[in-house]
């Protein structure tokens, strides 16, 4: 089977070969790629070799920074193909349209989302947390059409396509609010991501969630307090963080127990797992927990 290094071999000086790319992100149409500085001047080389050994991609960006600022985005460029970022990609009989320079998307939670749905059960109310262009939220209401789905964003632009992407997979059990989830879940009234008013009593979203997906895994401990406002009782929390690779459950294990204890709540631990390497020896896993009010 033919590699991308295979392709490269007469495109880039061998002495460069050991810092040319092994692997990139598929995102529909469009290839996200790492490119080192030592073989930036070939970029061209190296996109065009990844659009001959994937023909249906369109348009190949590097990465221009690491992920940063409130809205987890990072910079990029296109290095081939098209004019925009913007790409429409599909997992799980699900569509979902976004712009990569203007939202935050991995496609390496594909099996995460697949699990999470799995679990989910006929008429639940389900609420995400930093739910992004809508990923979790659309897999599950798309799976359960009998849930009821609240994904909640702060990034406009992401809030947007979430809402857009509700109605490009015709969902009826889902909506996508845009703002902070602090001010979301303890005020009566918020905007969904087109601007218009959701009206709503101030215990709309307090204990109303049966699951709640909190993947922030940079700090979505500090929201584990309006997690549990919002969580009724005996609600399934799956809380997603970044640890050491040694000892990573107790590390996360700790942070919700604080939490809990700070706000009065017991819980009890359902499954623990690895959601994949994130940096050398740091890890994302996701704890799943179910929360005693009483």
């Amino acid at each position: 089977m033919t590699t991308l290094l295979d392709l490269l071999k007469s495109k880039i000086p061998k002495s460069k070969l050991q810092f040319a790319p092994r692997s990139f992100d598929l995102i529909g149409s469009m290839a996200i790629v790492e490119i080192k500085d030592e073989v930036k001047k070939y970029e061209k080389q190296i996109a065009n070799a990844i659009m001959q050994l994937h023909k249906p991609i369109r348009t190949v960006v590097k990465k221009s920074s690491a992920m940063k600022g409130e809205y987890r985005v990072r910079r990029v460029k296109i290095i081939a193909g098209g004019k925009s970022t913007e790409t429409i990609y599909r997992e799980h009989n699900v569509a979902m349209r976004f712009d990569v320079a203007k939202t935050y998307f991995s496609v390496r939670l594909s099996h995460e989302r697949e699990r999470v749905a799995a679990l989910v059960k006929n008429k639940e109310n389900v609420l995400v947390m930093f739910a992004g262009v809508g990923p979790f939220a659309l897999v599950i209401a798309k799976k359960h059409p009998k849930a009821n789905v609240i994904g909640i964003e702060k990034n406009p632009a992401a809030a947007k396509y979430f809402e857009e992407n509700i109605k490009l997979n015709k969902l009826q059990n889902c909506k996508a609010i845009r703002g902070d989830v602090r001010k979301v879940i303890a005020i009566g009234s918020w905007p969904l991501a087109s601007g218009q008013k959701l009206k709503a009593n101030s215990q709309r979203l307090i204990s109303w969630a049966d699951r709640i997906l909190m993947p922030l895994p940079k700090s979505a401990e500090n929201f584990l307090d309006v997690a549990f406002k919002a969580a009724k009782n005996n609600c399934v929390i799956h809380f997603y963080n970044f640890g050491a690779d040694e000892n990573v459950f107790e590390q996360v294990r700790e942070k919700i127990n604080k939490a809990a204890k700070k706000c009065n709540v017991k819980i009890k631990i359902l499954n623990e797992k690895i959601v994949r390497p994130y940096a050398p020896h740091i890890v994302q896993v996701c704890i799943d927990f179910k929360v005693n009010k009483n």
